[in-house]
């Protein structure tokens, strides 16, 4: 098992990937709006424009990556505890989330209505960090990549019954983070794989980049506009598995270019940003006699609101998931018998 060490770039993802769903949901530019669609060229690329921004596909992003960070630890041997880790992530991400959805009720209905369109992720999230202790056991017992073998046949299985479903939380959300979860659980196995063999280059990063977008971008111009309409599940299932192999290349591409500070820096922020930038495109009309300095106006208070909203809320939580496993930790570590070893899930 390789030594851990810092991954670098994965704050980087989570920014660009909440950026793409922030533009998928109304903060890119209304450029059909700006020159029309009149014209053959101003509807090929006012329909590229539309498509270009797959919100749903970042997502997918998120949960690899969010398994990924979940079991590195744990894969390179550091320190595990169920009741710290559960209270550290549950305190992290349950802490903004409230502070969003008492600011969407007190913005009123459209607010809380924009905030809902978000929250699926999360709810997914959260019902992954509370079964890993039992996902560690599958993994010991049945092998990680046999567990995530069976979550794709699940899922698969899922996804071809309700192949017009149109989108993950279609399945509600009782059903949902079961077609999400090969996603969280292949950031898992990227997690061991990186554990024993370390960072490996996957290509070049750039022919990822590219590849990715231009599959996320059909999949989407599939989605609305071919005759036969399947949904994004469907159409999204092999997605997942080319992001597993682009993630390693870009922490390779990182390892060996290192990151940018400010990419990096924005994504510490990332998780607010999700969170607040479809409460702030729901409160900011852009006006048909202003779009530029509308669409400018609705960017700015959308950095501006998550920024704020990182330092009122998400900062705090952050510390208090720290501090509240900390302290748990210690606490269980004084009750420990001498000599006796903390049972390890």
């Amino acid at each position: 098992m390789a030594e851990r060490h810092e991954i670098k770039g994965l704050d980087t993802l989570r920014f660009v990937a909440a950026s793409i769903v922030a533009l998928g949901n109304g903060a890119a530019f209304p450029l059909a709006d700006e020159i029309g669609k009149h014209g053959a060229w101003q509807r090929v690329l006012t329909g590229v424009w539309g498509v270009s921004f797959n919100g749903v596909a970042a997502v997918i992003v998120f949960f690899v990556i969010s398994g990924f960070c979940i079991h590195y630890g744990p894969a390179t041997g550091a320190p595990y505890r169920t009741g710290p880790f559960w209270v550290r992530r549950g305190v992290r991400i349950a802490g903004p989330l409230l502070g969003a959805m008492a600011l969407a009720t007190a913005l009123g209905h459209r607010a809380e209505g924009a905030l809902g369109a978000v929250l699926w992720s999360l709810y997914c999230e959260l019902i992954y960090y509370a079964l890993y202790p039992l996902l560690r056991i599958a993994f010991r017992r049945l092998g990680l990549a046999n567990t995530v073998l069976i979550s794709l046949l699940v899922a698969g299985a899922m996804i071809v019954v309700g192949w017009r479903l149109p989108y993950y939380w279609s399945f509600t959300i009782w059903l949902t983070w079961l077609v999400g979860l090969p996603a969280w659980l292949l950031g898992c196995l990227l997690a061991e794989q990186v554990a024993a063999i370390g960072v490996a280059g996957a290509g070049n990063v750039w022919a990822w980049r590219a590849g990715l977008w231009t599959y996320a971008t059909v999949a989407l111009a599939v989605f609305f506009h071919a005759p036969i309409k399947a949904g994004l599940p469907l159409l999204l299932f092999p997605f997942q598995l080319l992001i597993y192999l682009w993630i390693m290349a870009e922490m390779n591409h990182f390892e060996r270019r290192g990151t940018s500070r400010l990419l990096e820096w924005c994504g510490r922020w990332s998780y607010s940003l999700y969170l607040v930038h479809n409460i702030v495109i729901s409160a900011t009309p852009i006006s048909p006699t202003a779009l530029v300095t509308g669409w400018m106006l609705r960017v700015a208070l959308i950095l501006g609101g998550s920024l704020a909203f990182y330092a009122v809320v998400e900062a705090p939580s952050h510390w208090l998931a720290r501090t509240a496993s900390r302290r748990l930790t210690s606490s269980l570590a004084g009750r420990r018998p001498a000599g006796a070893q903390l049972a390890v899930p």
